[in-house]
């Protein structure tokens, strides 16, 4: 056997990238459909627990951002859902919460097809 070309190994570092780049993308992918369906921001923060320990650190904060993304969520809905009955205002809460998650999915899926680390916006 040979030993690897330099050309080679920049192949290989390239298509493991893609590879990796592209299970952030199928998990923000999954996030947007979560809007409409609910289950699959379920199997969307699953597999950012488990693709983040051996994630290099741009991806890191990907799969980080995301778990945020679910429990401040799970906190909305559950607040939404509790003051519904003050006046509907759960109901503007809910509707906040969904297009919060929506900003952030459209976000970090831009990012992430980038190549980009998550960087929260700053002004």
């Amino acid at each position: 056997m040979s030993e690897p070309t330099s050309s080679t190994e920049s192949r290989e570092l390239y298509e493991r990238r893609e590879d990796e780049r592209g299970k952030a993308l199928a998990i923000w992918v999954l996030y947007l459909v979560a809007l409409f369906t609910g289950l699959t921001l379920i199997i969307g923060v699953i597999l950012a627990y488990i693709f983040r320990g051996d994630a290099p650190g741009w991806l890191r904060s990907h799969y980080d951002k995301q778990i945020g993304i679910f429990w401040w969520g799970v906190v909305w809905v559950v607040i939404g859902t509790v003051t519904i009955p003050l006046l509907g205002i759960g109901f503007v809460i809910l509707g906040l919460s969904w297009l919060w998650v929506l900003i952030r999915s459209i976000q970090g899926l831009a990012r992430a097809n980038r190549g980009d680390p998550w960087k929260p916006l700053r002004h």
